[in-house]
């Protein structure tokens, strides 16, 4: 679930493979190239952005699990992570993502969120990754991942970048922030459990907007917000039950009760 109450102020959220080799050589930056897993080391070794640091983001306590559930770090063991990397609260951040998989991606702009969360409000993303830094022309170093000079830094959350169970159920009817599921539409629609899920479920004031690029027919399961009209009266969260075979996006909807102004699909 996405909270997107609150404004991200700081420097922009992208920059350029040229704007990255103009401030390469910059006092306080940092460049971290990321990777699902540190199983991908050797493709960093093939080729990486002169001076970048290497992350797996599984593997390198960017995230921990409460009841098998993925979770933030404490900020005492999310604090030894980032000042590992060699970030302090001054540094100027990019992040690189280092592959091609989705995954890679999704590590970038969680790592992207979490240093944020915590107080880093320099920090961007190499739009395009390495594989746009190498395509510009700039020079691509080799070999194996080398051990960044630590920093010492200590957690100054940012207020409004994270959300409580009891915001989310109280924006239900208050709607003060926009919520955004990005599970995939089959999780959303209740065609589907992830593993770490107790039952098919969802609120169902969310829109859902997927992790993974919108493509007919998937673009058919992300529907809008619900206007101001149907919005519902108070916080409701079901069970949903398996689908029939022949159900359709607009049909299983209309089944489990939700709301979708593309479908012109209304609560039950």
């Amino acid at each position: 679930m996405v909270w997107a109450g609150a404004a991200l102020a700081a420097s922009p959220a992208l920059v350029t493979p040229v704007w990255l080799r103009a401030h390469l050589h910059d006092p306080g930056l940092v460049v971290l190239e990321i990777y699902d897993t540190s199983a991908q080391a050797p493709d960093f070794a093939a080729g990486h952005v002169p001076g970048a640091a290497f992350t797996g983001f599984v593997n390198d306590g960017w995230r921990t699990t409460v009841n098998g559930v993925p979770a933030m770090p404490s900020p005492a063991a999310i604090a030894k992570v980032i000042g590992g990397f060699g970030i302090g609260p001054d540094s100027q951040v990019v992040l690189v993502t280092g592959g091609t998989a989705r995954g890679d991606f999704s590590a970038t702009t969680r790592i992207f969120w979490g240093l944020r969360v915590e107080g880093i409000a320099n920090v961007a993303i190499l739009n395009g990754g390495q594989v746009a830094w190498a395509a510009s022309g700039a020079p691509v170093a080799l070999g194996a991942p080398k051990a960044p000079r630590p920093a010492a830094f200590t957690p100054q959350p940012a207020p409004g970048l994270t959300a409580t169970l009891a915001d989310v159920r109280a924006d239900l009817t208050s709607h003060t922030a926009i919520l955004v599921d990005a599970r995939p539409p089959a999780q959303f629609e209740g065609l589907s459990v992830s593993p770490v899920s107790r039952r098919r479920a969802r609120c169902l004031a969310p829109s859902t907007c997927p992790s993974r690029p919108l493509k007919p027919p998937m673009a058919k399961a992300c529907c809008p917000r619900p206007s101001s009209a149907r919005r519902w009266p108070r916080p409701v969260c079901r069970p949903l039950a398996p689908p029939s075979p022949s159900a359709t996006p607009a049909c299983w909807a209309r089944s489990i009760g939700s709301c979708c102004a593309r479908c012109s699909v209304t609560r039950a």
